[in-house]
């Protein structure tokens, strides 16, 4: 998570920046980089100081330089460096290889540096319909400042990624046939090594990633803090927000400072600030109503009412074509995302999970105020529900003009209309909650498409997120008695979430990154993770199972401190981390081992 406006700016150079390609003939296809530094001299982004290719460049776009090659079939190699540019300033670095480059676009796979984190990608460039499953793998900061040895295999319509040896990313490439071949760089980097020929007939591409180990050695990640700190440093975090209100919006002043703030250093005079009330504030009254159960301090459930019936008054206008609706933004003291990245819409994915909060403190208050205010949301998702059971995802609340269609997150709308069911006896709520959940089967569970789920990531972005698949996972296995192949598709999911975004870091394991555009470790995607490995342990009794889920949950803990600055990173300990320290029996500190 960071700064929507400069997230804003990476996105679209990142998608729409313009490809400066010189293009090099040659009738073979044995390539190194003496091939290509003979021809960088020309374009000053690209400089040969000590024999090395050197690029960069202030204006945030990619660029390559290509190689005319007779062979559609390659062995590419190369040795990389993406902070020995400018070791001061690296964030944002990528460098890479791009293959099959031709008019109708091309393929690449790099290594780069999103937003503080150092990951590994594969990309269909230009106009797609492919989605490949493994394209994303979140590599450890702890050597984002060495040479990385990077290899592709590309071999008819598959392509393999290597770094220093590892499989990273896989890539089904039959819509690119054949093209060029050279290398792709981002900002910064350097490329140390260059060659390519043609591969050998006897090679066989992998179709599927080595599933990562949760485990180091058989045992649990030990933490050194303890969850009890964790939940004190968030408490206090919390106390402070309540303390603070939001001054500068006038009439809302005695709100806590994360009504209108997502970060601790948006403070009074700070612009922009902004927030996104229909998903954190869903999470920040799960952390007060978790803190209350765990404390039996009252002031924490009173804070949560206050702060559904603020959502519950801030609703999109019922004479809306989207009414009574969470907004997923509000900017600088204002309702709606103008000036960040929703614009004119509101994600409609989120209404769910704002709902499932009114029901929870409708079942500790009895106020029907709150139950009232879910059911107007469900009555808009019945309104707007697609044929095909899904909700689109961005969509404007006072024309319905859709403003980004798909999102693979429809697990909150779905628990929200089965909650309503066990209510109501409302048919059209059960109906509804089987409708979307046929198309989560037959659609994410079998592409593996997770993306759309942002408020910060611009619509025409194809981030690949966990968030959504965490809590899909999870909706399996508790309905796995339903379906004798849920648990399987459960831990297929739980493994491809640990492959694709687990790290060790800092001595730290498993620690889990964010989405593929922004590749940070964070505290409340690993506790959130925990989470669902205790749900795994649980359901079959393994104990692989729950030594990850203890090892996911102290790394977590640990992690977790005011230096994320997110609240709803900061408050994940009280969010996600009360509910698994008891449910795994974890001790207060090592010290209690």
């Amino acid at each position: 998570m960071e700064s929507n406006i400069l997230r804003s700016i990476l996105h679209s150079m990142f998608v729409l920046g313009v490809l400066t390609m010189p293009i090099i003939a040659y009738s073979d296809s044995d390539f190194t980089l003496q091939d290509i530094i003979k021809n960088v001299k020309e374009n000053s982004n690209w400089t040969v100081p000590e024999n090395h290719i050197h690029f960069k460049s202030d204006d945030w776009r990619w660029e390559s330089i290509v190689l005319d090659t007779a062979y559609r079939d390659l062995k590419i190699e190369a040795i990389v460096n993406l902070a020995s540019v400018d070791e001061t300033n690296y964030s944002g670095n990528a460098a890479g290889i791009i293959f099959r480059k031709s008019d109708q676009g091309a393929a690449a796979f790099y290594i780069w540096m999103p937003f503080g984190g150092f990951a590994a990608q594969g990309e269909i460039l230009g106009e797609s319909k492919t989605w490949s499953k493994d394209q994303t793998f979140a590599l450890s900061k702890d050597a984002e400042k060495l040479d990385q040895k990077l290899v592709v295999l590309v071999k008819e319509d598959l392509a393999n990624f290597y770094v220093n040896e590892k499989l990273v990313a896989i890539l089904g490439v039959s819509e690119r046939k054949e093209g060029k071949v050279g290398i792709y760089a981002h900002k910064g980097a350097v490329f140390k090594y260059f060659k390519t020929s043609p591969i050998e007939p006897d090679v066989k591409l992998e179709t599927k990633r080595p599933v990562r180990d949760l485990l180091f050695g058989g045992e649990p990640y030990i933490s050194i803090r303890g969850w009890r700190i964790a939940v004190e440093d968030a408490a206090q975090v919390l106390n402070e927000a309540i303390a603070e209100g939001t001054e500068g919006v006038p009439g809302e002043e005695k709100m806590p400072a994360y009504t209108y703030r997502c970060v601790t250093y948006m403070k009074s005079g700070v612009r922009p600030f902004y927030a996104y009330p229909a998903f954190h504030h869903g999470l920040i009254i799960d952390a007060l109503l978790d803190y209350y159960r765990f404390t039996k301090e009252t002031k924490y459930l009173d804070e949560a009412i206050k702060l559904a019936d603020w959502n519950i008054r801030n609703s999109t206008p019922s004479t809306d074509k989207i009414p009574n609706l969470p907004y997923s933004t509000t900017m600088n003291g204002k309702m709606g995302g103008e000036g960040n990245a929703d614009g004119e819409c509101i994600m409609i994915d989120k209404a769910g999970f704002t709902g499932q909060q009114y029901l929870r403190l409708w079942k500790l208050t009895k106020n029907d105020e709150l139950k009232n205010a879910a059911l107007r949301i469900a009555e808009t998702l019945l309104n707007i529900q697609l044929p095909d059971g899904r909700w689109q995802n961005r969509v404007s609340n006072a024309t319905g003009k859709v403003c980004q269609d798909y999102t693979s997150n429809q697990i909150f709308n779905i628990e929200l209309m089965e909650q309503l069911y066990e209510i109501t006896l409302d048919k059209r709520y059960l109906e509804s909650s089987q409708k979307a959940w046929k198309w989560v089967l037959e659609n994410p569970l079998k592409t593996y498409k997770w993306i759309g789920y942002y408020e910060d990531v611009a619509p025409e972005i194809k981030s690949v997120g966990n968030w959504d698949a965490i809590a899909t996972a999870r909706y399996l296995i508790k309905n796995k008695d339903k379906d004798s192949s849920y648990l399987a598709q459960a831990i297929n999911l739980a493994e491809w979430i640990g492959t694709t975004f687990a790290v060790k870091q800092d001595g730290k394991w498993p620690l889990i990154a964010e989405q593929s555009i922004c590749m940070p470790v964070m505290s409340c995607h690993t506790l959130h993770y925990a989470l669902l490995l205790t749900d795994l342990a649980e359901a079959t009794g393994e104990s692989y199972w729950k030594n990850a889920a203890i090892s996911a949950a102290n790394a977590g803990f640990d992690l977790s401190s005011k230096d994320e600055h997110w609240y709803s990173l900061i408050l994940s300990p009280l969010y996600f981390g009360l509910e698994i320290a008891e449910r795994l029996q974890l001790k207060s500190s090592n010290q209690d081992l």
